[in-house]
């Protein structure tokens, strides 16, 4: 059994999808990890890529480093192959998308290397209407088990921080801003997708590419 450090996973390219077929019309993060050091996983995606073996049986759980500095999800791959991995989000960079995760409870997941886009798996069509993906990628169940209120605090503690040390307010107005950032990333994230279209018609999916942004946002 490998060490707890080999197991962690590095997201190197990230953005979300949405449909109104999957997790209730939310947005869920869609995840390109280096795997390039990790065979194992691999041969998951392989595996995952046949019809009949593509309904594996997989565990998570959601965890916070002591010091705030990331939170993890450690993902246990039990059939068709059995692995482990963690994979970090480092925050407040990817604060966002670990909100996006608790809310839908998804995680849509890639292989990818150093350098590998998000926009070269999510290719929008020619209209911008819809998007497919060009790699095939695993739908995580990813339960909050009760990480959602430890994620609450954390999430609210980073946002007064960064209001009182970065733009210097008062510890009231950082607390009164850093909940009313806390309130509107929850309502977008709650923002649901309709299922009123034709059965027979492509399903649009919500995109959206967050490459390139703002580490402070």
């Amino acid at each position: 059994m490998r060490t707890s450090y080999f197991d962690v996973v590095d997201i190197v390219a990230d953005g979300s999808v949405g449909s109104p077929l999957q997790a209730n019309g939310l947005q869920v993060p869609a995840l390109v990890l280096d795997t390039s050091q990790r065979p194992d996983l691999d041969d998951v995606f392989h595996a995952h890529s046949f019809d009949h073996l593509n309904n594996g049986d997989v565990r998570t759980i959601w965890s916070s480093q002591t010091n705030g500095r990331w939170v993890g999800l450690e993902v246990n791959f039990e059939r068709p192959v059995e692995t482990r991995a963690i994979i970090r989000f480092p925050v407040p960079h990817y604060s966002a998308l670990v909100h996006l995760a608790l809310s839908s409870q998804s995680i849509i997941i890639h292989r990818g290397q150093p350098g590998s886009k998000f926009k070269d798996i999510y290719l929008p069509t020619e209209d911008g209407s819809s998007t497919s993906a060009s790699q095939e990628g695993i739908l995580l169940n990813v339960p909050h088990g009760g990480f959602e209120l430890v994620w609450e605090k954390m999430y609210k503690k980073q946002l007064f921080e960064y209001f009182k040390n970065e733009l210097k307010c008062s510890d009231e107005k950082a607390k009164q801003l850093a909940n009313e950032q806390y309130s509107a990333v929850d309502g977008l994230s709650n923002i649901q997708l309709s299922r009123t279209q034709e059965p027979d018609k492509p399903t649009n999916m919500l995109y959206v590419n967050t490459e390139g942004a703002d580490e402070g946002n």
